[in-house]
């Protein structure tokens, strides 16, 4: 993607267990991943995200991990909560009550990134 190709690149330290694979840093906008617990994700954040290959998709619900999904709306930092075989679909869910569940297609979705950690936290004080 050229877009990709034309963003910053940044080294990072990362864990033996994650070292494999294609990873990228997404600074994150907005407050649906904040509930206020402790695996909220805020504003201005910036996480670690390891692509998922195609093939384990489907099975991203049942990983009690964070995405970043890349779809033809944009970037979006959620949870995977199902996965409906009927529609080819997942349902997106937010951390923060005031946002609702939504569903993508997967055939809407370029690429799928599961969040690793979170490398970087501004701290407003």
């Amino acid at each position: 993607d050229l877009f990709l190709s034309s963003l910053p690149t940044v080294p990072v330290i990362v864990d033996d267990n994650i070292r494999n694979g294609r990873f990228i840093c997404v600074e994150c906008v907005g407050d649906s991943m904040d509930d206020g617990s402790r695996k909220s994700i805020y504003d201005k954040d910036i996480v670690l995200c390891r692509l998922l290959t195609n093939d384990l998709w489907i099975m991203a619900e049942r990983v009690n991990k964070m995405f970043a999904i890349v779809s033809k709306k944009g970037i979006a930092i959620k949870q995977i909560t199902s996965y409906n075989s009927m529609k080819r679909s997942i349902l997106c869910h937010s951390l923060n009550p005031l946002y609702q569940d939504y569903e993508v297609l997967l055939d809407d979705i370029k690429e799928l990134w599961i969040i690793d950690k979170i490398i970087d936290r501004s701290v407003n004080l």
